[in-house]
């Protein structure tokens, strides 16, 4: 619905994105279709947007520095509700909520760098309430999930997989497993060094 490529001190505020998909959502799962996609853009915002039966990712952030995704509320996406990813540097996830999605409530995709995900609300999502924080390959370094509350969702409510100089700290992992009862832990943390 909205993208952007290379562009500086953009702002997306106060919208609302209605894909119309119905539930369960059946769309194409490719986050470079994401209701809302930037790439390579550097100072902008994405605020107080309201997101839901999209066909894909809701909000994804690829590459660029100091994106701030703020106040938004993603429900019922096919992909992930908000996917920070591809050597992202020094952006800021706060105040969302991400709910009842097809894949993870948040995901941390490929070398993440310097970056925050706190105050977030990530419920019943399919997946993990915030998966995938470390990587693999380049990895995901520097960045720190605090203060989040992930509840119901369907695999780990944090998902710590390889990666290094990580901080996860203060978050509230409730119910999470629903998929499989017991055997995802509320915080997973696989092949990860020197995090926190």
């Amino acid at each position: 619905m909205i993208t952007a490529e290379h562009k500086h001190h953009l702002s997306i505020r106060d919208l609302c994105i209605d894909g119309n998909a119905g539930t369960p959502n059946t769309g194409v799962q490719d986050f470079t279709w994401a209701a809302i996609h930037l790439y390579d853009c550097t100072d902008c915002i994405i605020g107080c947007c309201w997101i839901r039966n999209y066909i894909c990712d809701g909000v994804s952030v690829q590459a660029g520095r100091r994106v701030t995704v703020t106040d938004c509320l993603v429900e019922n996406c096919r992909g992930h509700g908000l996917h920070p990813g591809t050597g992202l540097q020094d952006s800021v996830w706060s105040g969302n909520i991400s709910r009842c999605n097809t894949n993870d409530g948040l995901f941390f995709c490929h070398a993440v760098r310097h970056s925050v995900v706190s105050g977030n609300v990530l419920a019943d999502n399919l997946g993990s309430g915030i998966g995938h924080l470390g990587g693999g390959g380049a990895g995901d370094k520097y960045n720190v999930v605090s203060g989040n509350t992930c509840v119901r969702n369907g695999r780990w409510g944090i998902h710590v997989y390889d990666g290094t100089d990580n901080v996860v700290m203060g978050n509230v992992c409730l119910n999470n497993s629903q998929s499989s009862p017991g055997k995802y832990p509320g915080i997973g943390v696989i092949k990860t060094t020197d995090t926190v």
